[in-house]
């Protein structure tokens, strides 16, 4: 699946660049265009590099002159160095199917005093640096057994003002570097949090910070301990949650293999200070006193890295001679990784020993034989439910992952691949707050670090540096940072005094952190844009979508537009149904609605395709049954009967509906993928609820994903029922594509099988679409038809050995009676023998005019099994009493 596209530069945010016209101007880039999704961004006007960027762009703050930013055009900057840290996914070139992981890092780089600007004229390594002893956001620290994360920190500056005079500022975050220049450095006087600083008329352009230092730190403590028995964690109470004074040195700061290598902007001391320039500042007597810097900062670097490539093979070479891989399949995987192969209760934990990307193959060690067998990626769950549902168990590690060590003879409680994860998040750390109007946690650690800071004005002591860890004294060993994965399933764990050990995955336990992205819990509470002016849709006579001049049925929504009396649930259905008698249809008993006219007496029925129905319960495995039902408004029940109208007669035929007598806030769908779609002829169902401020918010959805832990078969439907859509609020999109009051549910049903069901599903990833016609953009596009199509699948034999509730009767319809399963077993088997008996690789026409027109032999192991099963299912029927009701031709099995 090779793409030849001419190349272009790409940047990426962290990389190092420099002005072609001016080589001075060395910067970092903050923004990249290809990199970004504009629906995300929140725009400053008075931030320089906040505007929109156009193809071409990037944002650049030039650290070598005094933090200046601007937004250039990619073709007057030159790349320099590229930032990766070990773990991260790289590529040689983004038309490369093949990736690699970086196994390690190495950095040099030039320093110049902060103040000063003098640059030392030699190269250093992290060897030549003093090691830090002050925590920033995100580190670990140990105290009494417990990992903890800082997530805050007080600072104490000491500001130099254009007039030379010196101040003490004391704030909390740490929104200032020693060095910084600018009017920005001084907050505003009416902004300011601290009652003892002074402003001078000397403050200006020129103020410059001279000496940052946290005097305190906010701490989450995570988890104790493992090696410790139940009875001894119960006696190691969770710490404190501020540390200040000299408590600070009872903690011990842990830090990565990698953490200390260089980054350009880093502010850095050297072991060696003889013969280094140094300035000095403010005067004998002042209450800052004499301040000598010695502090530099590094302005440039160049970063060695190790990749460990798919196909096994080392590398190691500039780090820009690769870029990041941004956009990784869910089905990739590399040498090391834990995996587990196979669904339908046959899952076999194994090790990836290599992996060919082209064909989407994988070499493996089943631990179960021992064996080295061959695989298709698309076979593989490769991240487990960690990622996608449960945020206690994960597939396997990955480098960089901290985690702890169990005693020897003990493990982790988990089976084979799966690791469990820990970490307590506490509610306080995600109190929103804004720095400007402090409040709780944080407005309760201002007042603490004013103090200290107020003393220290006054000649109060010095905090004492947090602990280090003693190199190589065995301290610690209970933790530590997951530095190598090897192909024999064992794990190399770098603990926090720099040594390494080597343990069987069934030792770790990942931690997990209070800083992860959190799944979204309550991504369907967004703001929906009610009053939004949008127009009217509705499904046309040809079955297209399209807005509609008169849309004012569906406005007239007020509690005082409807004179009728409240009514509540049951009422509402008794009065919409009384002329309604529950007939058999098919297999089940059904109130089906197929009139424009709901109080027309209707003839029972043996159609077993009925698109809009009634039933009179709810199916216990809906989603949101255990919801409770909450008194609906009147405004409710009048958009009711309106959504019941449109629905019975403007319905594609591949989409069926089902409501409940009791509970007419619960729906359920069916959609039938497109033609000429990776998901043609396979069943998507979705469960549906109406909150009782419906229409003002939209319908809550649940996707039921058949998918087995192997991904996502859609880029905006997800394995944990996340529906993706910005009619749903789940998305940020356009204002006209947001949820209005006239947005109805017919519109939703079928936005979901025109918008998200579709050809080219990849580009729906936020950010994704302006990929379309870049190298990257297209191998992925490519690749992910072929994912969804494999997937899908799937979907219709897990419909056939379950049929979902409700659509029972409908799916053996679909796939006997009308002979679809004939139609999907043909085809796919027509698809595997062109793609065995092509010479050459498909053409861009080829992808052009067919959704997918070759496969790789990953895809074609995995298919092949997939359409032997669907045969398999279509003998027995054909075999069974049943079979004089189908009349389809049995294809000859594979």
């Amino acid at each position: 699946m090779e793409v030849s596209i001419p190349l272009e530069t790409e940047f990426f945010v962290q990389d190092v660049v420099q002005k072609i016209s001016n080589p001075e101007y060395i910067g970092i880039v903050m923004r990249s265009w290809q990199n970004e999704d504009p629906m995300q961004m929140e725009f400053n006007p008075g931030d320089p590099l906040s505007r929109p960027l156009v193809q071409g762009e990037v944002g650049v703050a030039f650290s070598s002159h005094a933090g200046r930013r601007e937004i250039i055009n990619g073709s007057d900057i030159q790349l320099v160095d590229r930032a990766f840290q070990p773990g991260d996914i790289c590529k040689r070139a983004g038309h490369e199917v093949q990736s690699g992981v970086i196994a390690d890092i190495k950095v040099r780089g030039r320093v110049r005093h902060a103040i000063s600007q003098e640059e030392l004229d030699r190269w250093l390594t992290v060897d030549d640096l003093k090691t830090r002893s002050d925590a920033e956001v995100g580190d670990y620290v140990v105290y009494n057994d417990w990992i903890g994360q800082v997530v805050e920190v007080f600072d104490e500056n000491i500001v130099q003002l254009t007039s030379g005079k010196l101040v003490r500022l004391p704030e909390i975050g740490s929104r200032l570097s020693i060095g910084e220049r600018g009017s920005h450095v001084l907050p505003p006087p009416e902004a300011a949090l601290h009652t003892f600083l002074q402003f001078f008329s000397g403050a200006g352009q020129d103020d410059t910070v001279l000496y940052v230092k946290h005097n305190m730190y906010a701490i989450a403590w995570l988890a104790v301990n493992q090696t410790l028995s139940p009875a001894e964690s119960e006696m190691k109470p969770r710490p404190e949650r501020f540390w200040h004074g000299e408590n600070l040195a009872k903690l011990t700061l842990i830090s990565g293999p990698w953490e200390m290598e260089m980054r350009v902007g880093d502010p850095v001391e050297l072991k060696d200070p003889s013969g280094v320039p140094f300035t000095q500042h403010g005067a004998e007597g002042d209450p800052t006193g004499i301040l000598t810097i010695q502090v530099f900062r590094v302005h440039l670097t160049e970063t060695m890295v190790q990749v460990l490539w798919q196909d096994g093979s080392r590398e190691t070479l500039r780090s820009t001679e690769v870029i990041p891989h941004m956009n990784a399949d869910e089905h990739d995987c590399w040498p090391g990784d834990h995996v587990i192969l196979g669904d339908d209760g046959d899952e076999r934990p194994a090790v990836v020993q290599t992996v060919d990307a082209i064909e989407r193959l994988a070499q493996l060690r089943l631990d179960d034989t021992n064996k080295i067998e061959s695989a298709s990626l698309l076979e593989l769950s490769t991240y487990g439910t960690g990622l996608s549902g449960s945020e206690h168990e994960a597939i396997g590690l990955h480098i960089g992952d901290f985690v702890f060590v169990h005693n020897q003879g003990t493990t982790n409680g988990s089976y084979g691949a799966k690791v469990p994860r820990i970490g307590e998040i506490e509610t306080w750390v995600h109190e929103h707050c804004h720095y400007d109007d402090l409040e709780g946690w944080r407005r309760q650690m201002h007042d603490i670090g004013t103090s200290i800071a107020s003393q220290r004005g006054k000649g109060g002591p010095m905090e004492k540096p947090l602990g280090l860890p003693i190199p190589r004294s065995g301290e610690l060993m209970w933790c530590g940072e997951v530095s190598a994965l090897n192909i024999d399933g064992t794990v190399q764990v770098t603990h926090p005094d720099l040594s390494t050990a080597t343990y069987p995955l069934n030792r770790l336990t990942r931690l997990m952190d209070t800083l992860e992205p959190l799944e979204d819990e309550m991504w369907d509470e967004h703001d929906h844009g009610h009053d939004m002016d949008t127009d009217m849709w509705a499904v046309d006579e040809n079955g297209e979508w399209s807005p509609v001049e008169n849309g004012n049925e569906w406005e007239d929504m007020s509690e005082d537009s409807d004179t009728e009396e409240h009514n509540t649930q049951q009422t509402i259905i008794h009065n919409e149904m009384e002329t309604e008698k529950p007939v058999h249809a098919g297999l089940g008993t059904a109130t089906p609605h197929t009139s424009n006219n709901l109080n027309e007496n209707k003839e029972e029925t043996l159609d077993p395709w009925i698109r809009f129905m009634f039933l009179p319960s709810a199916p216990p495995d809906h989603h949101f049954l255990k919801d409770p039902l909450t008194e609906p408004s009147k405004t409710f029940t009048t958009r009711l009967r309106k959504e019941y109208r449109s629905l019975e007669g403007g319905l594609p035929e591949t989409i069926l509906v089902r409501t409940y007598e009791d509970r007419t806030d619960l729906w359920r769908i069916l959609i039938f993928g497109p033609q000429d779609t990776p998901y043609q002829d396979a069943p998507f169902m979705i469960d549906w609820m109406l909150l009782s401020d419906f229409p003002h918010t939209p319908p809550k959805a649940y996707f039921h994903s058949w998918t087995n832990g192997k991904g996502r078969v859609n880029r905006n439907l997800y394995e944990d029922g996340k529906v993706c859509l910005s009619l749903l609020g789940t998305w940020v999109g356009a204002k006209e594509e947001m949820w209005n009051q006239r947005s109805t549910l017919l519109q939703v049903f079928v936005s979901v099988q025109g918008l998200v069901l579709i050809k080219d599903p990849w580009f729906l990833e936020p950010g994704y679409e302006k990929l379309k016609g870049t190298p990257q953009g297209i191998l992925n596009s490519r690749m992910n038809r072929e994912t969804s199509y494999t997937l899908s699948l799937g979907f219709i034999r897990h419909a056939l050995d379950l049929p979902p509730t409700d659509f029972t009767t409908e799916i053996a319809h679909f796939y006997h009676t009308q002979h679809n399963l004939c139609k999907v077993i043909d085809d796919s088997k027509a698809l595997i023998t062109k793609s065995r008996e092509a010479k050459e690789p498909a053409t861009d026409d080829d992808w052009e005019m067919h959704c997918l027109p070759s496969l790789t032999r990953g895809a074609i192991m995995l298919v092949e099994r997939q359409v032997a099963r669907l045969a398999k299912h279509l003998q027995e029927l054909q075999s069974s009493s049943q079979a004089s009701a189908f009349s389809s031709v049995i294809t000859s099995p594979i």
